[in-house]
């Protein structure tokens, strides 16, 4: 597994942290992925704050007004 404190990516985890600690967001994960290689995966926080349920590798988000996001990372994608 990536280390979560690997250079190039240890700031995400960082912010992640802040966020979930002052209540911004109740907990996320990210997968950096280049060329089929895993480069950085990091969860934190929480996917039910009700029932304090950790944030999982396998924890699936719902996602709402998602589109233009999701096209502007499909579009990235393409270009690499």
């Amino acid at each position: 597994m990536p280390d979560s404190t690997n250079a190039p990516y240890c700031g995400i985890s960082t912010l992640l942290d802040e966020l979930v600690a002052s209540g911004q967001i109740p907990g996320a994960n990210v997968l950096v992925r280049q060329g089929g290689k895993e480069l950085f995966y990091y969860q934190t926080g929480h996917s039910d704050v009700a029932s304090g349920k950790p944030v999982e590798r396998d924890t699936i988000f719902r996602l709402f007004s998602m589109t233009k996001p999701v096209v502007a990372v499909a579009a990235i994608d393409r270009k690499s």
